[in-house]
């Protein structure tokens, strides 16, 4: 996690344009997609992207991400918490691919 945030400070679109990071995904588990995307939220939430942290939130959920708790608690997520979006991600049941 402290890579990839130190990357993103370097270079905040390294998620959206050039990272290499895609391939990787392709040959892991889906419980590592999620946990990547649940991170990359992470980022963009903390540097106040909403739109591309509930993206990402998204994948996550979608991927299996079950822990609906630690987008109430983690302090990232905090200034998010009344975005009537976010308040969807946690009150829907996401379609698992």
């Amino acid at each position: 996690m402290q890579e990839y945030q130190e990357a993103f400070r370097l270079d905040p679109d390294v998620f959206e344009n050039r990272s290499p990071f895609g391939t990787a995904l392709e040959d892991s588990t889906v419980a590592d997609r999620a946990r990547y995307h649940y991170n990359l939220a992470k980022i963009y939430a903390k540097a106040s992207q909403n739109d591309l942290a509930i993206q990402y939130l998204k994948k996550a959920l979608e991927e299996g991400f079950h822990d609906k708790k630690k987008l109430e608690q983690d302090p990232e997520f905090q200034a998010m918490r009344d975005l009537p979006e976010f308040k969807q991600l946690l009150a829907s049941e996401p379609r698992v691919l």
